[in-house]
């Protein structure tokens, strides 16, 4: 009879009723509790070009490098670039010839170069810092390619990379991460 389904499904309304709502409390204390965590992370909702003292310059022997700086990552990516200025104030030239950082499981050195319509990306062996003259590392051009990240870059963010010159040996230098469409500084 249609007066006992009812009531066989009157407690189970009742019971589903009850989990949505609990449900929806859930989520909407998730939720609020998520925005917040945010709101309190330094730096917050800020998009904002790197200042100067952020991207502080090294100098060993006759060179600077200075501006050093990463793209943040979107998404999944698991590769980053790494951009830079090398200054060599010196009579003789130098090779940068590897980078490294713990961040990433591989760093190289990577330049772009056109192929009719086609831009490509290629390893190169060393990049020449001229006496007297200087290196750029730059989007579209040389850059130190990060592969297989270890965790996401995001802005505000720093790590360290070493460089490897002919000349001047190992050089630490601390990478500020900026965000996407962030001015550099000149």
């Amino acid at each position: 009879p249609p007066s006992q389904h009812a009531a066989a499904g009157k407690p189970h309304d009742v019971l589903t009723r009850r989990m949505i709502r609990s449900l929806a409390v859930l989520a909407l204390v998730l939720v609020t509790a998520s925005a917040a965590a945010e709101q309190a992370r330094p730096g917050a909702g800020q998009e904002r070009p790197a200042r100067a003292s952020e991207l502080s310059p090294v100098a060993v022997g006759t060179l600077r490098i200075d501006n050093a700086r990463a793209i943040e990552t979107l998404g999944k990516s698991r590769n980053a670039s790494v951009y830079l200025d090398v200054r060599n104030s010196g009579t003789r030239e130098d090779r940068l010839r590897a980078a490294r950082s713990d961040i990433a499981r591989r760093a190289e050195l990577h330049t772009h170069s056109q192929d009719g319509a086609i831009m490509r990306m290629r390893g190169v062996t060393a990049l020449h810092v001229p006496a007297g003259g200087r290196l750029t590392l730059r989007s579209g051009g040389h850059h130190v390619m990060l592969m297989g990240l270890r965790r996401p870059l995001r802005p505000g963010d720093e790590f360290d990379l070493t460089l490897s010159f002919a000349r001047a040996g190992d050089v630490a230098v601390r990478v500020t991460v900026v965000a996407l469409g962030a001015r550099r500084r000149h």
